[in-house]
């Protein structure tokens, strides 16, 4: 054997070795693609399994979610409105349900104002009987009555008011109101001489009575609209401002069971937010089961992942 000969023996293993050392980092390169394709297909896996229970959710509660705001909002809207009228026609609704069979017997004012009362003791917003008020100041509504010209007159309908002075009553009625003895010479008891002297009566004001049976309140706890009508016609008739705590307001002829329909506007106005109150129970449980039925099946496709 040559010395080329037993050369060629040992180069052969370097050059093994050699092309051993090239292979490797394409044989790392490879196993490190296989690897990222396996992870790759692990994570679209999960993620396809997934998407249906979260878009599931998603879509569920976006319709959930309208349906439940609106029934919300007008659940308060109805609350809000049978509050106001619960509020708004609490003191008619209680005249009906407070209000004796029979009213309370105030007297003769005159008789009374004659014999020292300085108080008439009637609570307000209460079904009152009165007799013996004088009549000053007299202001009559104009009805829907037609003259022969053709013009509006009051009826015996419409509302007339008056002042008497005895205990400051602003009197609202529709009662005709008795004429007077104008420009003839009349004799009054002396009693009353102090309204003449006060300028709050004429002495053929104190010459006719009237009486009526109905709804009386002291003026501070009256509607507005009669607080405001009576302080103006205090201002632009006597000269003088009201006093809220001494005048009363007394509505002729309004007995308590004109009122009795007040008594429906209260039963709906409490009966109305139950059924959209209802409602809106009934999608909200229905929804927090829609979402513990999604969280549930999100929870099983994690544990079989």
């Amino acid at each position: 054997m040559t010395d080329n000969d037993t050369a060629e023996p040992e180069d052969a293993p370097e050059e093994r070795e050699g092309a051993v050392e090239a292979a490797d980092p394409a044989t790392q390169e490879q196993r490190r693609l296989e690897l990222e394709s396996l992870f790759d297909s692990w994570a679209q896996r999960r993620e396809d399994e997934l998407s249906p229970a979260l878009t599931a959710g998603a879509e569920m509660s976006r319709r959930s979610r309208d349906p439940i705001v609106w029934r919300g909002v007008f659940s308060a809207l109805i609350v809000l409105l049978s509050v106001g009228l619960i509020t708004f026609t609490y003191d008619d609704f209680m005249y009906w349900v407070e209000a004796p069979e029979q009213p309370q017997d105030l007297g003769h004012v005159g008789e009374r104002y004659i014999a020292g009362d300085t108080d008439l003791g009637v609570t307000s917003n209460s079904y009152v009987k009165v007799s013996g008020m004088f009549l000053t100041h007299e202001l009559q509504a104009v009805g829907s009555k037609e003259d022969e010209k053709g013009e509006d007159v009051a009826d015996e309908t419409s509302r007339k008011y008056f002042i008497c002075p005895l205990y400051d009553i602003v009197v609202q009625t529709t009662q005709p109101l008795p004429d007077k003895a104008w420009g003839r010479n009349v004799s009054i008891d002396g009693a009353f001489i102090d309204l003449i002297n006060r300028r709050r009566a004429f002495p053929q004001d104190l010459t006719v009575t009237i009486d009526g049976a109905g709804r009386m309140f002291k003026l501070k706890e009256a509607p507005e609209w009669a607080r405001r009508m009576v302080r103006r016609w205090y201002l632009e008739q006597l000269r003088v401002s009201v006093d809220p705590d001494k005048v009363l307001f007394f509505m002729d002829g309004e007995t308590p069971d004109k009122y009795s329909k007040y008594a429906y506007f209260w039963g709906f106005a409490a009966i109305a937010p139950i059924i959209p109150l209802l409602l809106l129970f009934r999608a909200l449980r229905r929804r927090k089961k829609d979402l513990e039925a999604i969280a549930a099946e999100g929870n099983e496709a994690s544990a079989s992942a």
